[in-house]
């Protein structure tokens, strides 16, 4: 998995808050639309460290829960936070359907090489 945002150095060695969003949105919205398609393929593809950790039976539960909310109306950037291994961006996702908005937390892991997504939860 390689999801690079456009004009983002590809040596960049951590997510930090100034190129946070710009790393962080086209994986969130790959990983939002792959829930909104019941692809659970596509969703291991983009977040390889759940791989063997989530089941395909747990990923139709929780993307059935989100389908149920209805189309996504906005996806916002909230915050950056760093940890030792890994760096937690916080997204809101409003929904057509939903009473309350939806945080999901994407967790990403920078190498010399490349920075990819290594853990993802949401509640709602």
């Amino acid at each position: 998995m390689n999801q690079e945002a456009q004009g983002v150095d590809s040596m960049e060695s951590r997510v930090n808050n100034e190129n946070a969003e710009l790393i962080g949105r086209p994986i969130i919205e790959g990983i939002i639309e792959a829930h909104s398609n019941s692809d659970y393929d596509k969703l291991i593809e983009l977040v390889s460290g759940m791989k063997g950790k989530f089941s395909q039976e747990e990923f139709n539960e929780a993307a059935s829960a989100v389908k149920a909310l209805g189309r996504v109306l906005s996806i916002e950037y909230l915050a950056c936070f760093s940890k030792v291994k890994e760096d937690l961006l916080l997204w809101r996702v409003k929904y057509e359907l939903g009473e309350d908005d939806i945080f999901w937390h994407l967790y990403l892991s920078a190498n010399e090489k490349e920075i990819r997504a290594v853990g993802l939860l949401f509640d709602l």
